[in-house]
């Protein structure tokens, strides 16, 4: 009997291990599109505005809580904290400071990128252009993610199947 308990143990740790990683994806995803929402709203209010980017920050503060919030707020103050020093250095080291994947880490520093331009045109432009990558990533990985979704539950459950077998 506490075999039999044992092994149901295991079986669903694995499978409990593959709905976590599944979770992860999605997170990740879901992060993926936080981050376009930023860039888009950026661009809008650097085009129609003309608001200076640690401004427009600060109102997407106000108006959205989500993963990004501390991050945001965390740059912002340390830009309020070291007058004379460029937005996209302070973005480029807050984001090495974050504890998120490597993937979205990546992207979120090319955002910094793009900031930075004295010319309001080349800036938009590399906004745009950041804002179409960004497409592009959201969609191969949500493709992956389709396409890995299922296997990662399979895997699970075989592998939970196979460690209960080899223990009987």
């Amino acid at each position: 009997m506490i075999k039999i308990l044992g092994i149901a143990c295991l079986f669903f740790g694995f499978l409990g291990i593959a709905i976590d990683k599944i979770k992860m994806e999605k997170e990740k995803i879901s992060t993926f599109v936080e981050i376009r929402s930023l860039v888009e709203y950026l661009l809008k209010e650097i085009e129609y505005s003309h608001i200076p980017i640690p401004d427009i920050c600060k109102e997407y503060l106000n108006r959205d809580e989500g993963k990004l919030q501390t991050f945001l707020e965390e740059v912002c103050r340390k830009f309020e904290e070291e007058e004379g020093a460029s937005f996209e250095k302070i973005w480029e080291k807050e984001t090495e400071n974050l504890h998120i994947g490597k993937e979205t880490k990546l992207q979120l520093f090319k955002l910094g990128k793009c900031f930075g331009f004295s010319n309001m045109g080349h800036q938009l432009s590399t906004i745009e252009r950041f804002l179409r990558e960004m497409d592009k990533t959201i969609l191969h990985n949500e493709k992956k993610f389709q396409d890995n979704k299922k296997l990662i539950l399979y895997f699970g459950v075989m592998s939970g199947l196979l460690l209960s077998i080899i223990l009987l």
